[in-house]
């Protein structure tokens, strides 16, 4: 995954290596540095930018009986602040 800015084009100011390809991506409306990905093995992922480490901070995993499909679309969504997850909500379109 690469994100590049207005400022330098030409060179991603963000890199960082996925164990399968990204097939979709959004950005958190309120936290733009929550990065949301679909991956093409059917899990999610989202990343920190602001954090040194290129992990994700959240991922699914691949469990039995879960969808194998392509995840075609994710979407950040803010949602109540007195939820136990106040920052986010992750819908994955799968074309099966």
């Amino acid at each position: 995954m690469c994100l590049f800015t207005l400022k330098n084009p030409s060179f991603p100011e963000y890199v960082c290596i996925t164990e399968t390809g990204v097939m979709c991506v959004d950005i958190h409306p309120i936290h733009p540095f929550l990065i949301c990905i679909g991956k093409y093995d059917g899990n999610v992922a989202v990343y920190n930018v602001q954090s040194p480490e290129k992990v994700p901070q959240y991922e699914s995993n691949s469990v039995t009986n879960k969808h194998c499909g392509t995840v075609w679309q994710v979407t950040l969504k803010q949602i109540s602040v007195f939820s136990l997850c106040p920052f986010c909500f992750l819908l994955s379109t799968v074309n099966t």
